[in-house]
């Protein structure tokens, strides 16, 4: 009798036991499963000039020149002297993780050697219209001690974008590059050769101007 009983208290106790460790297991397995469920990837929406940047790597197209008025130029015409700029927008509403960025502004396949880009100015995009109205434009080229100056043919602009603690709050980088024909000390070109590769270029189908190239490269950044 005191076997038998010795035998049913020892496989209750198995049982329980056993019924224990599944309970648990399983109710691991339930709160793994339930974070897996609640977890979501991090948005990421970056745009320049209204164009997704996953869907392009050269954004030369998107830029749009614009040249000084000088009353003594044929419009949309460089010459030595000649200036103008190019407005670029990095949008980045919405994105949750923090990124830098890198543009490449590349001269090398102008028809002129001196032609360099020049200076820019980073500016938060959101608090302008886009396009910018004559008043914000002239109120930007006003902030001259604010301008970052660039002297090779070939540049890099490079900086890191946070997202805000609001994610619904506007995130807009915008550069205003400026670009010209660079005429005096340390020009390639000197003016006898500036005259011949001016009546080359206007003289070619169509018409050669100033080339800019523009890439651009995102990153996220690693937790450090």
């Amino acid at each position: 009798m005191k076997e038998k009983l010795f035998k049913l208290t020892l496989c209750t106790f198995i049982f329980i036991f056993l019924f224990v460790i599944i309970v648990t297991t399983y109710a691991k397995y339930i709160t793994s499963q339930a974070s897996k469920a609640q977890a979501r990837v991090a948005q990421w929406n970056i745009n320049l000039n209204d164009l997704d940047i996953s869907e392009c790597a050269d954004f030369s197209d998107l830029i749009e020149l614009t040249y000084v008025n000088n009353p003594h130029i044929a419009n949309d015409v460089i010459v030595p002297t000649s200036s103008g700029y190019f407005i670029v927008n990095l949008d980045s509403t919405g994105t949750e993780l923090p990124f830098t960025y890198e543009f490449s502004l590349d001269v090398s396949e102008s028809a002129v050697a001196d032609y360099r880009i020049t200076s820019y100015l980073l500016y938060d995009g959101a608090s302008y219209h886009n396009p910018l109205t004559p008043a914000e434009l002239a109120d930007l080229q006003s902030q001259t001690d604010d301008f970052v100056e660039l002297s090779s043919s070939s540049t890099t602009i490079t900086g890191e974008v946070n997202p805000p603690t609001d994610l619904d709050r506007p995130v807009v980088n915008s550069f205003l590059i400026y670009f010209g024909w660079y005429d005096g000390p340390n020009e390639v070109l000197d003016n006898r050769n500036d005259v011949a590769v001016s009546k080359t270029a206007l003289s070619s189908t169509p018409v050669e101007k100033g080339v800019i190239t523009l890439n651009l490269s995102v990153t996220q950044k690693e937790d450090t």
